[in-house]
């Protein structure tokens, strides 16, 4: 029964996986705010990927720290598919969790969308 339930949920995650054709950080925390999910507007902070699978985004302003805003990785500008954690600056994002708490900065980031693993460090100070 183990065996059948890893198998289960590793075919869940790789299918999850193959299907995320973008990444982009949202919420209160950066410019764009919390977007909806109309396609026929993009997200502001899109990340980029050369292998589909780790993400980066150099220059992120983080503008404030506000007590449960912060911000989530989500991919193809939709809430089906989101990442969130309760560390920052670095730690390991959970499929449909918490909001990433912040702090004001300007930051490089850094995801992989199959592990969760995700870096936020420190390239400037916000204004």
């Amino acid at each position: 029964m183990k065996t059948k339930l890893l198998f289960f949920l590793l075919f869940l995650i790789s299918t999850i996986n193959a299907q995320i054709n973008n990444v982009s950080i949202v919420g209160e925390a950066v410019a764009g705010g919390w977007p909806d999910a109309d396609p026929s507007t993009s997200d502001v902070n899109q990340m980029i990927t050369t292998d589909g699978e780790n993400w980066f985004l150099n220059g992120l302003g983080v503008t404030t720290a506000i007590a449960g805003g912060g911000l989530k990785f989500r991919a193809n500008e939709t809430w089906e598919i989101n990442w969130g954690s309760t560390s920052f600056p670095n730690g390991i994002s959970e499929l449909l969790s918490s909001n990433i708490p912040t702090q004001a900065g300007i930051y490089d980031v850094t995801f992989n969308s199959t592990s969760g693993v995700f870096s936020f460090v420190t390239s400037g100070t916000y204004p």
